[in-house]
């Protein structure tokens, strides 16, 4: 985060509490607070440490009393133990408020009021340590709820933050999840009545930045990276109306190791104008024809083998029994490239004898006869018993058409795509 220039980290939040037949268990995350606050220390970074969430649904309001309690009571001990660093900047309200909620029961909203007491609550403790939230405003909302033009936003927004005596207003955008969201093009009215809202309270206005998109039929953790372009879209659109953008991102989908869009997330990583050679595949492993026409399908088909697939049907098993533990592959980039990198994906699930591989060796070549060594590298990723994945990956500068794989397994070998990076 320090490399990226971001200067503030938001911790959704620093524990659960869960109800019991008799009473509540507080689980908290102590060790792992420290760590971030510790690095922090050091990047020179603020932090705003969550309230608690709770296990079951917090609107129905029956556990709104203990949940008041146990924050009070966490809080504190944070305070205690923590407060000493010198990043531990202030407090996120977790339970997720929605604005058309607040145009619908007035006054009377739940998390009107609850907000209002962690935020007096809060000041009670430390008055120097402020309480941020993030709000969901939808143009067009469903069932009972109401939905919201841009003149509306502003009038509830502020009467909202009256309410609530909020530091810092952090809405959220909308153009990942979308669902009733406005468009992109619309946002700079929102964000306008926003800004008038927050002038009027003397509350600061920050944007939470969704930078994921919504996948029809797939679960929320299946959320995919938004392109670059969507992303710098909103940031034109509200950075003239706030004075911090705060990244929103859904199921480490950012992550180099992306679960479930590795080919996206790896895209964006390396920039625009590094690109994915389209390539062909031959197998070593004469005789297998099937297995050949199956590595020209899917090793270079840019699906990445990860789009909650279950089956693994977008991935090529190797069998140790019949490749002998080694299997190699030939990728041709049609010409001679100057190449800047060569990556591999593989997947391990121990759970169904599946590992990632041994050894990954590289051998490249300008006429597919002639190979000289370039890169050798052991595993370096864990074997999960549940499915996760790895991209091996290999900087080099030189000019090739001819790329060999060589891979040495344990078990059964799953690959799903091979690269050679171009700039």
């Amino acid at each position: 985060m320090r490399q990226s220039g971001m200067n503030t980290a938001i911790i959704l939040s620093s524990g659960k509490l869960k109800p019991t037949a008799s009473g509540y268990i507080v689980d908290t995350a102590y060790p792992q607070i420290e760590t971030i606050l510790s690095l922090a220390d050091e990047a020179g970074m603020q932090v705003y440490l969550g309230s608690l969430q709770l296990s079951v649904p917090w609107e129905s309001g029956l556990h709104t009393d203990a949940l008041r309690k146990y924050n009070r009571q966490v809080a504190s001990d944070i305070l205690a133990r923590f407060g000493d660093h010198p990043s531990l900047t202030g407090w996120y309200f977790t339970q997720e408020i929605w604005l058309n909620w607040v145009k619908y029961y007035g006054p009377n909203y739940l998390g009107t009021t609850m907000l209002h007491d962690f935020v007096s609550d809060m000041a009670t403790l430390d008055p120097n340590k402020p309480v941020c939230t993030s709000t969901v405003f939808k143009k067009n909302a469903d069932r009972s709820m109401p939905g919201l033009s841009a003149e509306e936003t502003g009038f509830y927004a502020e009467q909202f933050l009256a309410a609530t005596h909020l530091a810092i207003l952090m809405p959220q955008d909308g153009a990942g999840a979308a669902a009733g969201a406005p468009a992109v093009e619309e946002l700079p009215a929102y964000y306008g009545a926003f800004q008038s809202a927050t002038t009027q309270t003397a509350t600061q206005l920050w944007s939470i930045v969704e930078t994921f998109s919504a996948v029809p039929g797939l679960d929320q953790d299946r959320f995919s990276p938004a392109s670059a372009a969507r992303v710098q879209a909103q940031i034109e659109a509200e950075q003239p109306f706030v004075s911090n953008l705060i990244t929103w991102v859904f199921g480490n989908d950012m992550s180099p190791q992306a679960t479930y869009y590795p080919v996206e997330a790896s895209a964006l990583f390396r920039g625009p104008s590094a690109k994915a050679i389209p390539l062909q595949f031959t197998l070593a492993m004469p005789g297998n024809a099937a297995l050949q026409d199956e590595c020209q399908a899917k090793l270079g088909d840019r699906t990445g083998g990860g789009y909650n697939d279950p089956k693994l049907s977008s991935w090529v098993a190797f069998q140790p029994e019949l490749s002998g533990g080694t299997v190699t592959i030939v990728a041709d980039a049609g010409a001679l490239k100057q190449i800047a990198s060569v990556r591999a994906l593989s997947l391990s699930q121990t759970a169904s004898a599946i590992r990632h591989p041994s050894t990954v060796q590289i051998e490249l070549s300008e006429d597919g006869i002639a190979y000289a060594p370039a890169r050798r590298s052991a595993n370096t990723f864990e074997n999960t018993t549940n499915f996760s994945i790895g991209w091996t990956e290999f900087s080099l500068n030189e000019a090739a058409r001819y790329v060999r794989f060589t891979f040495t397994h344990q078990g059964w070998l799953y690959l799903s795509e091979l690269e050679i990076i171009a700039d």
